[in-house]
């Protein structure tokens, strides 16, 4: 009997049907967020401005855990996006024979250095959700 593990939250096809991926106007980082209003809201406890706490369900009309979810995804994504960066630049460090990792923090502490991958692990994540919770 094949059987899916348990995520840490609770994902409905409802939740993921509104899941978007974009780009994050202050960071330009690929980001989840659910449309509301015509707005990618990327943190629903947050206000559309993301200044003030909000009950998601009184401001965006969504369950509450859709909050939890959506939070939950994107620091899985950014937790990842960082996990890749210290494995690729620790094998090529390895490589060139490189003992100081000073360099690549500096490199990849500008976000257009950062934007390419996590994009790319964006799309995997939600793929990879979408095939082994959702189908």
């Amino acid at each position: 009997m094949d059987t899916k593990p348990t995520l840490p939250v609770s994902i409905t096809k409802d939740f993921f049907l509104r899941l978007k991926i974009d780009t994050d106007p202050t960071t330009n980082l690929a980001v989840f967020g659910i449309v509301v209003n015509d707005f990618l809201i990327t943190d629903l406890s947050l206000s559309e401005c993301g200044r003030f706490k909000v009950d998601p369900q009184a401001t965006y009309d969504v369950p509450a855990e859709w909050a939890n979810a959506l939070g939950w995804l994107n620091k899985t994504l950014d937790q990842a996006c960082e996990d890749a960066i210290n494995a690729g630049c620790l094998h090529i460090q390895n490589q060139l024979g490189v003992k100081d990792g000073g360099f690549a923090g500096i490199f990849f502490s500008d976000n257009n250095n950062r934007e390419g991958l996590q994009i790319v692990l964006a799309h995997y994540l939600y793929e990879q959700l979408e095939h082994s919770y959702l189908n």
